[in-house]
């Protein structure tokens, strides 16, 4: 990418936030830098959280997302709205995210004050009961940290409540990250809807994401 992104609360190369709605056909290429120092800070390559029964679809990150946040994700940094100042109370409903693919790097340095990083979001369901459906998503980019005390996986660090559903989400195998941070997922949760696949396999499957984008290109 010719350019970078740079914010400190919700950071996105497309958007801070998505507020209900669908937002679609989306390709960011920017890289994405998040400096928050507070757990109000999230990073993602489309948006930084997402949330009020948002849905994201064919949409694809491609940028390097640096994540010096307490969240950094490829697509999202969580899903799940906080509210954006204290007399404000953070809008309900949970998100989806179908037909989407990372293929960023997501880094979190040490220098940061991130804690929480995914290859597709670094957190999911940031909230009570509000469902959230992850399905036809993949990630194709390496998820990084030089510390130990980050929560990271290859689809998402935490897997924060159990209102979570999965359907046919893939990611390359990262060296010493799982898909999911031991320890980091909620009891109950079915994840059996997610599993490694190998680079060629998952590039089979995000090829007719590039062409349902292609078609719909203005």
């Amino acid at each position: 990418a010719d350019c970078t992104v740079t914010g400190t609360a919700s950071v996105g190369g497309v958007a801070g936030r998505i507020v209900g709605g669908t937002a679609e056909y989306i390709v960011n290429k920017a890289n994405v830098k998040g400096t928050g120092n507070d757990n109000a800070s999230f990073t993602g390559g489309i948006c930084g959280a997402i949330g009020a029964n948002a849905v994201l679809k064919y949409s694809v990150n491609t940028g390097v997302i640096d994540g010096d946040v307490a969240f950094a994700g490829g697509l999202v940094g969580i899903t799940g709205l906080t509210a954006l100042d204290a007399t404000l109370t953070a809008p309900a409903g949970g998100a989806t995210i179908e037909n989407c693919y990372n293929a960023g790097t997501v880094e979190y340095k040490s220098t940061g004050n991130g804690r929480y990083v995914g290859g597709i979001a670094a957190r999911l369901a940031h909230n009570k009961n509000q469902t959230v459906v992850v399905k036809n998503t993949y990630n194709l980019g390496n998820v990084v940290s030089d510390n130990t005390s980050a929560v990271i996986g290859e689809v998402a660090g935490q897997l924060r409540y159990t209102e979570i559903v999965f359907e046919n989400v893939y990611s390359v195998d990262v060296a010493g990250v799982d898909l999911f941070m031991s320890g980091k997922v909620a009891d109950g949760i079915d994840v059996t809807g997610a599993a490694n696949k190998t680079e060629a396999e998952i590039k089979a499957l995000t090829a007719a994401i590039d062409a349902k984008i292609a078609e719909n290109k203005v």
